[in-house]
């Protein structure tokens, strides 16, 4: 698949893909010309109905990116409320007025607390960065052939 998309992107692109020995002469050069028919590939899916698989994924990877981001904040915060829920029903049972409030907001807080420290990971955001990548280069052979077609009724 990996060399279907390098023919498909470096068609795009109108350049050759740098070969192995080239990468390894100078990685540099060789991630610049990815960048760009990256970016190239990126402007050119921008058409949301036409490419919705991507957009979703897009979405999707977003959502994921963002919830990394705000771990350490998601943390702290179900963190406190556990706490302070923890102790506010300590002090009704210390008021010898029990209520089951603030067990059911310390539940909950315990409950986002392990998630966020046991589902927001590194690793939990590269499924969608890779299922996005996927797309994204799937939709090559779209436009190459799409493009072939606009040639095809001009000539």
């Amino acid at each position: 698949m990996r060399e279907r998309w390098h023919k498909s992107l470096s068609k795009l692109l109108g350049r050759e893909f740098p070969s192995a020995v080239e990468e390894a002469a100078d990685p540099r050069k060789a991630d610049e010309v990815y960048n760009a028919s990256v970016k190239l590939q990126i402007g050119r899916t921008r058409d949301t109905k036409k490419y919705s698989l991507l957009f979703k994924e897009n979405i999707h990877y977003g959502f994921c990116r963002n919830l990394f981001a705000l771990r350490s904040l998601g943390i702290a915060l179900s963190l406190l409320g556990f706490i302070l829920s923890s102790a506010a029903g300590i002090w009704c049972i210390h008021l010898r007025d029990p209520k089951i409030t603030p067990w059911v907001c310390a539940s909950a807080c315990g409950l986002f607390l392990f998630w966020w420290i046991g589902t927001i990971k590194g690793p939990w955001v590269k499924i969608p960065a890779f299922a996005y990548a996927e797309r994204l280069f799937e939709s090559t052979e779209k436009i190459a052939r799409s493009k072939k077609e606009e040639e095809n009724v001009k000539g």
